[in-house]
This record gives C-alpha cells, structure tokens and sequence, in this order.
C-alpha cells in the first residue's frame, strides 16, 4: 500500500480520548442531506432520551478496536452519562449525521487545576508540581470520552466535536482547556495537536498516558515562533514513522518540553512536529 493510502488508513482509524469539562448552547449547525454526503450537526445533547444511544455507543467503538487496544477506550457506567445529558455534571457534545449519533465528548468543568484532579476529572499525578504552577491559576474544562463510530470515520468528526468543545469552554470563560489520552493512541492526541492542543504532561498508569492543554493562538504562536531549528522535527505520514513519534513525543514532554503540530509544514505529506520550551512563567488563563 502506497505510503499516501497508509496514511489515509491510518488517519481513519479511530480512538478514545480521556478529558475535560463545559455547558449548553447550540454548537456549529448544520443542515442534513442525503446519503454518505450528508452534512454532520455537531450539537449539545441534552435530555434522557439519548441515554440508550450514548451509553451503547463506546461499546460499538471499543468493540471495532483491535482487543490490545480497548484499553484505550476508557469504560463509563451509565450514570456518567446520565448526569452530562441532564447537565448535572457536565454536558455532551454529539455529531449527528442523518440524525443518527456518529460520535460525541463530554465536556466538564472545575474552578481550577486543583479542583479539576481531585474530582478525578484530570488523572495527571503532576509529582513535580509543573502543571499546577503553569495552568494552577484559572477555570478549567476537561475534554472526556471522544469517540466516533468506525462507519463514519475520515468525515472529521472528531475535529468538528473537539472545536465545538474548545468554543463552548472558552464561552464558559476557561481559561485552560484540558484533556487525556494513551501514548500510544497516536490518532487521538494528533487530532488534538490538529485542532491546538499541545502534549504537556506524561505518565504511567494501565498504560502510559499524555496530558493535553489547549493553547489560544497567540500563545501557541510565540511558541512555534520561539522555538529552534533543533526543536523542530519532521515525520512521514505512514505507519512506521508512528513509534518514533511516539518514543520522540514521550522523552521530550518528559524532559519538560511541550510538544506541539505547526499548521504549515515545510514538506507536503509530512507531519511538522515542534518541541517548544514552557513558559518560565505561569500560563495566563485566558
């Protein structure tokens, strides 16, 4: 298979993220056709009569996933989502396609980073204490539990509920935009990098996990723009470029870098990755 159509596999093959927290309000409508071109409605989902829908759907996804991987997929018992469809803790973000649920995330909310791991909402141990010196001031969403049904992936539904979850947070006022998701789960945290999030925290637990923080633009900006030669990597787009990837993205966050996606790669079919320095200062909230 020719390393472009690899990458296209690759690129459709989708995961579970563990994240972060938001509220109501209706998200980037659209309007539904017909057939396989049907535009998806990304939308807030919002009583009790999605809960058989909502509750199924990461079994369907987590049985599509090869068993070594399922891990991935964290497993919710249905009160969880019960309490984001009646917004008592939370809310869902779904991507309708011909009315048909395709995909969703749940979004939550804290006061700040503190609160946010002691609700267990970010997992992140933190044994140094960086993340909560960098993001420690602010509110804080977590993105959770982003999955899409197999038949609908390579549609980008992932990155229109992850942008839907971003400007729904960032309405809330939070300042720091958080979410979760295994190592080695490359096409979940890449999709995140895609929509400018950044790798900030790593560490083990069933398997080796990265925190993600979402950057505004001009932060992420000063970032890239700051960053060396030296920092900057470039990856082919296929299969056996991933575990290097993975291996690159660990060590550096490890080292205390955060590890970003340049949204204008030098090479065409190449993923731009770039290691930038955290701010010496704590990040403002924004």
């Amino acid at each position: 298979m020719p390393l472009f159509r690899a990458f296209r596999a690759f690129r459709r093959f989708s995961r579970l993220v563990d994240g972060v927290p938001v509220s109501p309000v209706g998200l980037n409508p659209g309007e539904e056709g017909t057939g396989l071109a049907a535009t998806p409605v990304v939308q807030i989902l919002s009583g009790l009569a999605w809960l058989d829908d909502v509750a199924a759907l990461p079994d369907v996804v987590r049985a599509s996933m090869a068993e070594a991987h399922r891990h991935w997929l964290l497993s919710k018992p249905r009160s969880y989502f019960e309490g984001l469809l009646t917004g008592a803790t939370g809310l869902l973000i779904g991507a309708l396609v011909r009315g048909e649920l395709a995909g969703f995330a749940a979004l939550v909310a804290s006061e700040d980073f503190a609160s946010a791991r002691r609700l267990g909402q970010v997992t992140y141990p933190d044994p140094e204490g960086r993340a909560n010196a960098a993001y420690g001031q602010g509110r804080v969403g977590v993105v959770q539990s982003l999955c899409v049904r197999r038949d609908y992936l390579g549609r980008a539904l992932a990155g229109s509920i992850i942008r839907a979850a971003v400007e729904e947070s960032r309405r809330q006022g939070r300042g720091h935009i958080f979410a979760q998701m295994a190592d080695q789960n490359a096409l979940s945290w890449m999709r995140f990098l895609g929509e400018g999030f950044g790798l900030v925290g790593t560490w083990e637990t069933d398997c080796r996990r990265f925190l993600m923080r979402w950057f505004p633009p001009e932060e992420r900006a000063a970032m890239l723009a700051d960053a060396g030669l030296a920092d900057r990597r470039l990856y082919r787009k296929d299969y056996g470029q991933i575990p290097a990837l993975v291996a690159d993205a660990r060590h550096q966050v490890e080292a205390g870098r955060i590890v970003l996606l340049h949204d204008r790669p030098e090479e065409p079919g190449a993923l731009h990755v770039v290691f930038c320095r955290a701010p010496s200062k704590g990040a403002r909230s924004r």
